[in-house]
């Protein structure tokens, strides 16, 4: 069978899989859970409303941050440990009363669901000394490790109505929400795309089918490239029309309150923020299917990479070529973006590049046992 072939039965195979619906469902959980949750489109704000959290370098406001997550730490009686996957780890009644003393010392004789930024007597250096103490108490991969957390504030109405200002003027609302709507889905990518990608190599298998491949005069640039960019096109066209979704979704808004937008930002930046992570997500677990012939050993594979890149690092700012998952994390005018745009493209180029190493790797081998098979049927 020719390329061309091999690309189109892929396609048609994933349009008729059941996996392929049901990863289909998991992004629509996903984004009304998720990308949703964090953003009301055009709608205009509400005054004494939510309006999320704004970088603060004031000590007053990190101060109160910090004793805002140390006392639902201690309402909670548990604390979140992200190994990987987020997890409750109990606090001990040790623990608990140490905690308590310690907001006693922040804010002394104070009601803690009324205490102000006034009313703490210690600095941000002791606050810190203690986050630390407490995370490793309990074995660490808490967000109290991560200093730069709490470096942050809730947004004023009147801070929320100049953010969205700055995104109007900057970005024509749809660009910081694209880059927004790519980074949840970017996670979305590396965590699902996988099991597309293992059962259909499974069923290939399954149905006899590589080994039809491996005995007719199929190369492997046809097998491995025709496969590679049908599960491409498959998956990427459900990207794309959740990104085309959304932009229908903002012009109806825009044409409602008056506003413009930029009607290909969704298209283009999912496009170019997320193929390459779902380039690789197809090429590695290919490689790994076709050298081990497991389908539990891929999955555990590319779930455990996946997982290493997006729980070792920082949720932003860190964008070198050890970063499969691109996390921006915020919705913010370009002026923010702007000093991360090139790290993030040399990110981008890479994982293209490195996408087609793995893949022609992988033809090598497929080569390689297709010459094995042929050889056992001559004897």
């Amino acid at each position: 069978m020719t390329f061309k072939n091999i690309m189109f039965y892929e396609i048609k195979q994933q349009m008729k899989s059941r996996i392929f619906y049901a990863f289909i469902i998991v992004l629509i959980i996903m984004m009304l859970t998720n990308y949703n949750a964090n953003n009301t489109r055009l709608k205009p704000l509400e005054k004494d409303g939510y309006y999320g959290y704004t970088s603060t370098t004031v000590d007053e406001d990190v101060l109160y941050r910090g004793y805002e997550l140390l006392h639902m730490a201690y309402l909670d009686k548990q604390v979140i440990r992200y190994i990987p996957l987020g997890t409750f780890t109990d606090l001990s009644e040790s623990q608990l009363e140490e905690l308590g003393d310690f907001l006693e010392k922040m804010a002394p004789n104070k009601d803690p669901f009324t205490v102000t930024r006034k009313d703490f007597q210690i600095d941000v250096t002791t606050m810190f000394k203690y986050m630390e103490k407490l995370d490793e108490q309990v074995g660490g991969k808490t967000y109290f490790s991560d200093q730069e957390y709490f470096y942050s504030k809730k947004m004023t109405y009147e801070e929320a109505i100049e953010a969205r200002h700055q995104i109007k003027e900057q970005d024509d609302y749809t660009r910081a929400y694209a880059r927004l709507f790519s980074d949840y889905f970017g996670i979305d990518a590396a965590f699902f795309v996988l099991f597309v990608v293992a059962f259909s190599m499974y069923r290939d298998i399954r149905t006899g089918q590589r080994e039809l491949y491996y005995t007719s005069n199929t190369t492997a640039l046809s097998y491995i490239g025709g496969k590679f960019c049908g599960l491409l096109c498959s998956i990427m066209s459900v990207f794309l029309l959740f990104a085309l979704l959304e932009t229908l979704l903002f012009a109806i808004q825009a044409i409602q309150y008056g506003e413009h937008i930029d009607l290909l930002a969704f298209l283009w930046t999912s496009f170019v923020w997320l193929t390459p992570t779902v380039m690789f997500c197809i090429a590695f677990p290919l490689l790994i299917y076709t050298v081990t012939n497991r389908f539990s050993l891929t999955v555990i594979s590319q779930f455990a990479f996946s997982s290493y890149m997006l729980y070792t690092t920082s949720l932003s700012d860190d964008y070198g070529i050890t970063r499969l998952i691109i996390r921006f994390n915020q919705l913010a005018p370009y002026e923010v973006f702007e000093p991360f745009a090139h790290s993030i493209l040399i990110n981008r180029i890479f994982y293209v590049v490195l996408s087609l190493v793995i893949l022609g790797l992988t033809g090598y081998i497929w080569s390689f046992r297709k010459k094995r098979v042929l050889q056992s049927i001559d004897l």
